[in-house]
């Protein structure tokens, strides 16, 4: 099977061809048309000389009908020579397209560095139904014997939590989370009513 250059390349060829045969049968009835202009001056009195030198020089006039008609070959090689070149032009623009990525949007903070060899501690993953204030007394009091920043409290964050609770995290504007302070609000308001269920629920225990 043919590759797309040499269909190209054949294409053009047949083009050229086209082009070459059609200035050549231009340029046949041109000189055809000078010859007959010369003959006839030759034949005119020195009267009629002067005349023709008075006049301005016109170019010669073609009779395009004397110009032969394209072939239904060659008019279907030139629609495939354009669908070719419509083809390469969106190969071009499919190549040259590339989404750019903000890399410091993947980060809440992208200039914390962790402490060397720090290994996260083990710990329970908040899911989004249990509370939100013990959770978060659990994950600061077992990162806080590593003497890490808020920002990297903030950005490590996202590692205690699971299912729909990560997911929650992941969607927040990081426009609107520039502090630690920030992500525990959020978090705290998001997840409040599991308060309000838990009391509902020792309540109804204690009715019983």
């Amino acid at each position: 099977m043919a590759s797309l250059d040499d269909i190209k390349k054949l294409l053009e060829e047949q083009a050229k061809n086209i082009e070459d045969k059609m200035e050549k049968r231009i340029n046949d009835v041109r000189v055809a048309l000078l010859s007959e202009l010369g003959s006839g001056a030759g034949k005119s009195s020195a009267s009629g000389k002067a005349k023709e030198l008075e006049q301005p020089n016109l170019p010669p006039v073609i009779n395009l009908e004397d110009i032969p008609a394209r072939t239904g070959a060659e008019i279907e090689a030139q629609k495939m020579k354009e669908k070719l070149e419509l083809l390469e032009r969106s190969i071009t623009a499919l190549k040259t397209h590339k989404e750019v990525v903000d890399m410091d949007s993947l980060s809440l903070f992208p200039d914390a560095r962790l402490p060397t060899k720090f290994k996260m501690p083990n710990m329970d993953k908040f899911d989004g139904t249990t509370c939100p204030k013990t959770h978060l007394k659990m994950y600061v009091g077992a990162l806080n014997p590593f003497g890490l920043s808020n920002e990297l409290l903030a950005q490590l964050f996202q590692q205690s939590l699971t299912g729909a609770a990560l997911r929650w995290f992941v969607s927040l504007d990081h426009a609107k989370m520039k502090t630690w302070e920030d992500i525990c609000n959020a978090f705290n308001t998001q997840y409040h009513y599991n308060i309000e269920v838990d009391v509902t629920r020792r309540e109804l225990d204690t009715t019983k």
